[in-house]
């Protein structure tokens, strides 16, 4: 059983999950200091660290040997291609469900960071796109440049795009920063948000100090509540 990926690409894309995982810790301590939300950039970073890990040990490798083990051993083994084709759609629901959970828990750094949001998306296509090479879809990865197939430049461009952010974050914050503060009134949390420029309901529900964009008009407005 071959277990990891020894190969120059291989250790290029390590060696990038290291330098964005470290720009993901200089984040965290720079918000952290500056007393704004680090809880964006402990999660990017744990998430990126985590890939790292995986890069050289492979773990999807061992994983795919003891499920089919598993399968010979209970009679399975020839439903296989229906248990896989199962196995890559609950993995795509699963990180869709995550990425939106995400999304709404930590809405105002998604706005303030999309350029590491859409190096993140990018990277979870890879992981789906891995997991279909992997369960004998071995047509996603035929092709070759430069000694990259097609799922390394995916996972090599995801990582270019999240150190990119590192460094753009900080000015997306200072423009959001320099937007007139508009503040849609409420009485309590939970209740009903309305726009303050159009009227639009809002989908969530207010709570005190977060921040909305408008469906309809685009602006962007700050609960209070009163």
């Amino acid at each position: 059983m071959h277990v990891g990926d020894p190969t120059f690409a291989g250790w290029l894309i390590f060696c990038a999950y290291l330098a964005v995982v470290y720009r993901c810790y200089l984040q965290y301590i720079k918000a952290k200091t500056e007393f704004l939300d680090h809880h964006f950039w402990l999660v990017i970073g744990v998430f990126l660290l985590l890939l790292c890990i995986n890069k050289q040990l492979d773990f999807q490798t061992v994983f795919e040997a003891s499920m089919k083990d598993l399968a010979q051993s209970h009679g399975w083994y020839a439903q296989r291609r229906m248990m896989q084709t199962v196995f890559i759609a609950i993995l795509s629901v699963s990180l869709l469900t995550v990425l939106i959970v995400l999304r709404s828990v930590l809405a105002k750094a998604c706005r303030q960071h999309k350029a590491v949001c859409l190096g993140v998306f990018m990277l979870c296509l890879f992981v789906v796109w891995r997991a279909a090479a992997f369960n004998h879809l071995s047509f996603l990865n035929t092709q070759t440049y430069w000694g990259f197939n097609a799922s390394s430049l995916l996972e090599l461009s995801a990582l270019c795009v999240i150190f990119y952010g590192t460094y753009t974050s900080h000015f997306e914050h200072k423009k959001t920063e320099s937007q007139p503060v508009k503040y849609a009134c409420c009485a309590e949390n939970g209740d009903d948000v309305y726009c303050p420029y159009c009227n639009t309901q809002a989908v969530a529900k207010a709570a005190q100090g977060r921040q909305f964009k408008c469906k309809t008009c685009a602006a962007m407005y700050t609960v209070r509540i009163q």
